[in-house]
């Protein structure tokens, strides 16, 4: 993949705002916008912070969940790429190898000039045989990177386990139309500026994800 469109964009900021809710985490915010200085499409999105007095055992849940939704992002912007490129429905192969995966989400030497690649297998819904596919490691941005690792650490969860999960939740049938709609509601709001920004906001998001 040589960058990222507007279209990916928002089906990786989708993923982050499915799972989150998914997980029973209030979201506030999503927004993408044209990066200029990088030269594509980038979003973000913002939920709640936890109060400053949170019990250990709130904020070891707190942590499992925000490890899973910070992997949300890229596993559902890959999927959505996958699917127009090979055939769409398709899911995360069940019985994939996930050490070079796992390596990739923890590693600390990638930049923007060598991010690196991240590949998995998918199952077409056909029965043919699983492919592999490889998206840049632009895909998994420092801030997916660094709230992955942070949450991991005091989450007390496998690392493995918790990829797997996500790759569960994300193929869910339910789970993926709803990141659909949401994705297409972000590429539908007017665009802003000369970043094109566009958002999505709480009362809109409550409304797609209760509806």
């Amino acid at each position: 993949m040589a960058g990222i469109d507007m279209r990916s964009a928002a089906f990786h900021e989708a993923g982050h705002v499915v799972i989150a809710h998914r997980l029973n985490l209030g979201v506030r915010m999503v927004e993408i916008h044209f990066d200029h200085k990088l030269m594509r499409w980038n979003g973000s999105f913002e939920f709640p912070l936890p109060p400053q007095s949170i019990e250990f055992l709130q904020l070891r849940e707190l942590c499992q969940k925000g490890v899973k939704v910070s992997l949300a992002g890229v596993m559902s912007q890959m999927k959505y790429i996958a699917s127009q490129r090979f055939a769409d429905p398709i899911h995360f192969y069940a019985r994939q190898e996930l050490a070079a995966a796992l390596c990739f989400f923890k590693d600390s030497q990638r930049t923007e000039e060598h991010p690196g690649s991240l590949c998995l297998v998918f199952q077409p819904s056909d029965g043919s045989a699983p492919v592999r596919f490889e998206v840049c490691g632009i895909a998994f941005s420092a801030s997916d990177y660094r709230q992955y690792n942070q949450f991991l650490a005091c989450s007390g969860l496998s690392e493995e386990a918790i990829v797997r999960e996500v790759m569960n939740m994300v193929d869910d049938p339910s789970v993926w139309r709803l990141i659909e709609i949401v994705a297409d509601s972000i590429i539908a709001q007017p665009a802003v500026g000369d970043e094109q920004r566009r958002i999505l906001n709480e009362p809109l998001l409550d409304a797609l994800l209760s509806g």
